[in-house]
């Protein structure tokens, strides 16, 4: 009777061994139940960080058939009065109150250094003036506004794209809305050093193109014959390169 007893008490118990196996298992299914989740909501503001630029491409549209098919230039600053002109100022009337969402990337996690002046996650392509943002600094006259038919493929030209610049990560200046800082990005390496970088979408960014539409990509499948510090292919509006 004892020795039965005994093992009637052995069996209705879980051994240590089997207790492990368990917690081992839901360690297991936890890890893949989280890495599912962090999936989905990276999925879900790429979605939402695409969807902005859409927003941004349709803003510019109206822009330009308000303005003779010619895009906003990037950035302007005055030689007399040395008052600065940005693009989000053109597209502002377009977009109206939803301006500040739009004009942020649900990745582009650093917060604003001051609730008067919002983060800008986006920049118009300038490479040098070699894309379609025209700049100028301290001239008489505003730069020369570029005619979408001077673009040769709009449909393979990017026209905005993620930049995200930020002084939390050792950057100058904040990309910030209605500021000619980081209004406009020269390069692919500067895009993916700065601010949140290669960590806003695992290594890829999104760009909108001249014709409104959005593809999300590395940077290296922009560039053309050109390299990351000078980039061809999507990053000029020259249809030969």
């Amino acid at each position: 009777m004892t020795n039965s007893s005994s093992e009637n008490k052995r069996s209705a118990g879980m051994t240590l061994i089997e207790i492990l196996s368990v917690i081992a298992i839901v360690a297991v299914l936890s890890g893949i139940l989280l890495a599912v989740i962090g999936g989905a909501r990276e999925k879900a503001r790429l979605a939402k960080c695409s969807s902005n630029l859409r927003q941004l491409g349709v803003a510019v549209q109206l822009y330009t058939s308000d303005h003779q098919l010619a895009l906003p230039f990037g950035y302007w600053i005055a030689q007399n009065s040395g008052d600065a002109q940005v693009w989000d100022q053109f597209v502002e009337p377009y977009l109206g109150e939803g301006l500040t969402e739009v004009l942020r990337c649900p990745s582009d996690y650093f917060a604003e250094e001051d609730s008067d002046f919002p983060r800008r996650s986006y920049a118009m392509v300038r490479n040098h003036q070699g894309g379609v943002a025209k700049t100028g600094y301290m001239t008489k006259n505003s730069p020369d506004a570029l005619r979408l038919l001077s673009i040769g493929n709009p449909a393979d030209t990017i026209m905005f794209t993620e930049y995200s610049c930020a002084k939390a990560s050792g950057q100058g200046s904040d990309n910030v809305i209605g500021e000619i800082a980081c209004s406009v990005v020269d390069t692919p390496l500067k895009q993916m050093q700065s601010g949140n970088g290669t960590q806003l979408h695992d290594g890829l960014f999104n760009y909108l193109f001249v014709d409104g539409h959005v593809e999300c990509r590395s940077p290296e499948d922009t560039i053309g014959t050109g390299t990351l510090e000078a980039p061809l292919g999507m990053w000029t509006y020259a249809s030969d390169d």
